[in-house]
């Protein structure tokens, strides 16, 4: 098994669910991360409408978001809600400027979430108003891109730009040859535009049920190369990170998947930031569930934050108000 790196080592951040913005978590999260990822859909009231009222209704939560990365001294990527007309580009840019004002230290945008997913191909709006909120397929990411990549480095100059990819083991199914075209229809435009900014994607191992076929791949046997290889090939100085990723266990035995998974990311990356999706319950890289700390939690902890394993210990069970 690949040893997992020391965290002093990784450009780590993992995404704000986790945290669920507990304030006994939030004092107790290691001194060693680095990075916050964010939605812009965390905050906002799903509203497509841009006139002020994008992320008004979850006031309380931007506070607690507020707070968290400026005492912990945390730097955001921030993933915003990304339209094809651009109806909601003022509203994510005046949102962006009121956090900047309060002390929010932005380290990039990441440009696009998964609109390779088969629900955006299709354009099935979910009944209960979540997930896809338009129709989005490869051939509408070039106009997206020229409309929103220059307005982004005109009104953010200082922040770095992450455009999502698609990633891919090389397979020759039909979602396979999908991705890896959504991916070429990307890095046609870089090269063209002569874009100059990073790239990420996301990945997920193990073992999971692909029902319905909208959720993000999960592959038994990860190959980050595949990805980084055909970003490298049109772009070979371009920055690549890791924006979402995370292991599906199938059960206990499989524990040591996850140092595994994260010394592949690491290895293939090389500086590349490393973004863990940590949620709770079954799902990838779940710490605790309702019975307390997972195995994998306890995995996780003397792994990479073994320093702190006496407070992320406390800090996982103040989640579940034990402490």
């Amino acid at each position: 098994m690949a040893q997992a790196q020391n965290t002093s080592k990784i450009n780590l951040g993992l995404n704000l669910r986790i945290f669920q913005l507990n304030e006994s978590a939030i004092k107790k999260l290691p001194s060693n991360l680095k990075y916050v990822r964010a939605y812009g859909a965390d905050f906002s009231n799903k509203s497509l409408d841009v006139n002020g009222n994008l992320y008004r209704s979850k006031q309380n939560k931007v506070d607690q978001f507020i707070k968290l990365v400026t005492d912990r001294n945390l730097k955001v990527i921030w993933c915003p809600i990304v339209s094809k007309d651009g109806r909601t580009m003022q509203g994510e840019f005046e949102f962006i400027e009121y956090l900047k004002l309060r002390g929010v230290q932005f380290h990039a945008i990441q440009v696009f979430g998964e609109f390779y997913l088969p629900k955006y191909y299709s354009g099935k709006i979910h009944p209960k108003g979540k997930g896809v909120i338009e129709q989005v397929r490869k051939e509408d990411l070039p106009a997206m891109l020229t409309m929103w990549v220059p307005a982004i480095k005109e009104r953010l100059p200082e922040v770095e730009i992450y455009i999502t990819c698609a990633s891919h083991q090389n397979g020759n199914s039909r979602a396979e040859k999908y991705r890896k075209a959504f991916t070429d229809v990307i890095l046609k435009w870089a090269k063209a535009k002569g874009y100059d900014q990073g790239f990420c994607f996301h990945m997920y191992a193990g073992n999971k049920s692909q029902e319905g076929g909208n959720e993000e791949a999960v592959y038994t046997d990860i190959n980050f190369l595949h990805i980084i290889n055909q970003i490298k090939s049109v772009l070979p100085n371009a920055p690549i990170h890791l924006c979402e990723g995370g292991y599906f266990r199938k059960d206990d035995k499989e524990i040591n998947k996850l140092g595994e998974f994260a010394s592949k990311a690491q290895d293939a990356l090389g500086d590349g930031i490393i973004v863990l999706h940590l949620l709770q319950g079954k799902g990838q890289f779940a710490w605790y569930d309702k019975n307390g700390i997972t195995v994998v939690g306890n995995y996780f902890i003397n792994k990479f934050f073994d320093k702190k394993k006496r407070n992320l210990i406390d800090w996982i069970r103040s989640l579940l108000g034990l402490i």
